[in-house]
């Protein structure tokens, strides 16, 4: 039985396509009528009863059910004569009625797929899920196949990311450190408040150009390209100073560069901390004056 629940989008595409194509095998469109939907006949019952994900048909003007396979009633906690005995609304969440009777007001004569919504199992678990629905004639009344892909899992992993871009987002942005990004070809991804404050460019100044490209001088571009590129080849840390010559005077700083490797193993982008380390190198020249002239 595939693993419905992690179906990638091109997946779910081959899968509607399967659909499809046992939806038009053993039809006889000689029977069917113009504008009637699709008729499901037998061969397609024996595929629907068959089938490893879980598959309802409810009638379109009751809404009861009129089938459903072994793989809904195993989804869903139901034995089928109980499953037969509900209307599509009782396995749907009750505050989502509505948009319910929304899309069954909208004929569906090809396969089409619905966005996430919340479905409720016989012991009251509600579960997200993704819909693929078809309009058909069974056993010559209007009712519509729907497929249903448990995806609970994938929304539960995609905001838990969402929540941790939000609170890197939140940390980097009033961190006092400046923080960069960059790509492979040395353009910044990402620069937050401290370096646009450090620099007198904008965020957005910053976005797919190169340190080159922002008017930096020779030895900083050269330091920079050369620390970038061994990062990228070595996918190891570098810890670099440079002093930047500003209005004010001169300001060191002290940069951990930091590999950000993708799925093959490839560093993608580089992680660029900054730190300013102004005031420790002045208490160093002054403890080493210091201590010459004692």
């Amino acid at each position: 039985m595939p693993d419905y629940t992690s179906m990638t989008r091109a997946e779910l595409i081959s899968l509607m396509r399967e659909l499809e194509a046992i939806q038009s095998r053993g039809s006889d469109p000689a029977g069917a009528q113009p504008g009637k939907f699709p008729i499901f006949g037998e061969r397609q019952r024996r595929e629907f009863d068959a089938g490893p994900c879980p598959m309802r048909i409810f009638d379109r003007e009751t809404l009861r059910y009129v089938a459903v396979n072994e793989a809904a009633c195993r989804l869903y906690g139901y034995s089928r004569d109980e499953f037969l005995s509900l209307t599509v609304k009782d396995t749907r969440h009750r505050e989502e009625h509505d948009d319910l009777f929304a899309t069954l007001s909208e004929p569906t004569w090809y396969l089409r797929h619905w966005g996430p919504r919340r479905h409720v199992k016989k012991s009251g678990e509600v579960f997200i899920a993704e819909i693929v629905t078809q309009d058909i004639l069974f056993n010559g009344g209007e009712a519509r196949l729907s497929l249903t892909i448990d995806v609970t899992e994938r929304s539960r992993v995609q905001e838990l990311l969402r929540k941790r871009e939000r609170e890197f987002e939140a940390l980097v942005e009033n961190a006092p450190d400046i923080i960069m990004r960059f790509d492979r070809q040395l353009r910044h991804l990402y620069v937050n408040r401290a370096g646009s404050a450090a620099t007198g460019i904008g965020s957005r100044g910053f976005i797919g150009k190169t340190g080159r490209e922002l008017g930096m001088t020779p030895d900083l571009v050269r330091l920079w390209e050369q620390s970038l590129g061994e990062v990228f080849e070595s996918k190891g840390e570098r810890t670099i100073e440079f002093g930047c010559r500003k209005p004010e005077g001169l300001r060191h700083y002290e940069s951990r560069i930091v590999p950000e490797t993708g799925l093959d193993g490839r560093v993608e982008t580089a992680l660029v901390i900054s730190r300013d380390i102004t005031a420790r190198k002045r208490a160093e020249v002054a403890l080493r004056e210091s201590s010459e002239f004692l």
